[in-house]
């Protein structure tokens, strides 16, 4: 990372960031049965196959058959211009990324070799201001935003089947433009009351293209006409005007409670893997909702103690829902309508200098008020998926003595754990709920009293608890497969600002 700011004149300032990242992985990501001690895969496609192990981190997967290459870079500039009166502001950047994905899957039934490329392109102006003796603030801007995707993949495999291999190839291009037009006054009706009133329009415009093509014995998962390839280009358009009103009370340099009306809005799309020409082409509508939030902000025992609270509820129509088909396709679908409530609590304490100690907890239910699945369930009460029920993080910061004279000793703890998730709506609960587990984290470091560096030893995942990110569709196996995040990992760290 690099950032340079200049000053171009007395009331002009410029700040270019470049940033750029590589990575390398091997054996990334490996899938493991759900219930090692039930069969992956058995009659009619072959023999019963049992994993080689219960341990989460042996798996049945090719050894060194999956890598992860990932190159990102991206380079920004913000433009400062203050006029006394306003300041404008125009923020323009640019960012780049190429991926390649292997994933050899157990018995090398489905293997996939991905390759995508993107290209984000974003510019901002907003220009802002105070009047009537400061007690009036405003802000007026326009967006636009330019995205270029290619994505595609080669799957291919079938040893542990006994009707022969399946391969497919699918290439597919996407272009969205997207534009926004906003701006938010925000008034002090009192010195302890202040109004906000603001609104968007948003516009989205996206063209798509798709080339897939599967043979074999399995091909129609893939694609429903085998005997020819499914090719499509289509394009559509979105747009949505949306508002939010907030008032804030702040009695006390210490205390300021607020409540929020507002409105969201995410625009509509393609499938990226669709079965046939009727899906390929028939696009899936845009996400509104509107989010009733009150919260209360304090600052305590003279700003040793901070204590947040927020609760809110969101009313989503058309909310976008992503779910595997009968052929372990995962497609995008609109649900009627949906409703989340949620509680969330915020805690920092100083005991002392040397001592900072956080909490965060959170209580979310979120149901489908009206949903017909692409399946023709009926999910109207059905609890939405990879939603947790609670969440809880800790962590405390403690720094040494000095020492020598030239710096202290820093260590960092950190605890997250949270209830058991539903990876899939309505819940399968024989192969997809995520356990919540026990995760610690240490981190030591050296933090100098001059100077622009750190040196840290850390450890990941103390406790050594496998943790299930991901659950895929069970197909034609007996079972379904999940990937897990990291092993225990130690290591040691050097850093450095410029």
């Amino acid at each position: 990372r690099l950032t340079v700011e200049q000053r171009l004149g007395e009331n002009v300032t410029t700040t270019l960031r470049v940033h750029g990242s590589l990575e390398r992985h091997d054996d990334t990501n490996p899938l493991k049965a759900y219930d090692p001690t039930l069969p992956v895969i058995g009659p009619p496609f072959s023999d019963p196959v049992f994993e080689p192990s219960t341990d989460p981190y042996q798996v049945m997967t090719t050894p060194g058959g999956s890598f992860f290459d990932r190159d990102i870079w991206g380079v920004s500039n913000e433009l400062v211009v203050d006029f006394g009166w306003s300041r404008l502001t125009a923020l323009t950047s640019y960012r780049h990324g190429d991926n390649h994905f292997f994933q050899s899957s157990p018995l090398a039934y489905n293997n996939l070799d991905v390759r995508n490329n993107a290209k984000v392109f974003t510019q901002e102006i907003r220009i802002e201001g105070d009047a009537a003796n400061d007690k009036l603030y405003w802000v007026a801007g326009v967006f636009y935003l330019d995205e270029t995707m290619r994505y595609g993949f080669d799957r291919f495999g079938g040893a542990a089947s006994n009707f022969g291999p399946t391969t497919q190839q699918l290439r597919q291009a996407s272009n969205a433009q997207g534009y926004g037009v906003f701006g938010e006054i925000a008034w002090d009706i009192t010195p302890q009351l202040t109004l906000t009133v603001g609104g968007r329009y948003s516009h989205d415009e996206k063209d798509f293209s798709l080339d897939s093509r599967a043979q074999g014995p399995f091909a129609a998962f893939f694609v429903e006409d085998p005997s020819q390839p499914l090719i499509a280009n289509v394009s559509d358009s979105w747009g949505k005007p949306t508002g939010r009103v907030s008032l804030q009370f702040r009695p006390s340099d210490a205390f300021m409670i607020y409540g929020t009306v507002s409105q969201g809005y995410k625009s509509g799309g393609f499938n990226s893997e669709p079965l046939n020409l009727v899906a390929a082409t028939t696009p899936f509508d845009e996400e509104t909702v509107l989010n009733i939030e009150a919260g209360v902000r304090t600052k305590l025992l003279d700003n040793r103690l901070q204590l947040n609270l927020t609760a809110f509820d969101m009313k989503y129509d058309d909310i976008q829902v992503s779910a595997f088909n009968a052929n372990s396709v995962e497609i995008t679908s609109n649900a009627a309508s949906a409703t989340i409530r949620g509680l969330e609590i915020e805690a920092v304490a100083r005991p002392s200098r040397k001592l900072t100690l956080s909490l965060g907890a959170s209580a979310y239910d979120g149901k489908f008020d009206d949903y017909i699945d692409i399946d023709g369930n009926d999910l109207a009460g059905t609890r939405l998926a990879k939603m947790p029920k609670w969440t809880l993080a800790v962590s405390a910061v403690a720094d040494s003595p000095r020492i020598a004279g030239a710096g202290v000793l820093r260590l960092r703890a950190d605890y997250n754990t949270r209830s058991n998730i539903a990876h899939d709506a309505p819940a399968d609960r024989q192969f997809g709920i995520r356990k919540g587990k026990d995760m610690v984290d240490l981190r030591l470091a050296w933090v100098p009293d001059s100077g622009n560096w750190q040196a840290a030893l850390f450890v990941r995942n103390l406790l050594d608890k496998a943790e299930m990110n991901y659950v895929f569709p069970q197909g034609i196996l007996a079972q379904r497969f999940v990937s897990y995040g990291p092993p225990r990992t130690w290591g040691a760290s050097l850093s450095f600002e410029f």
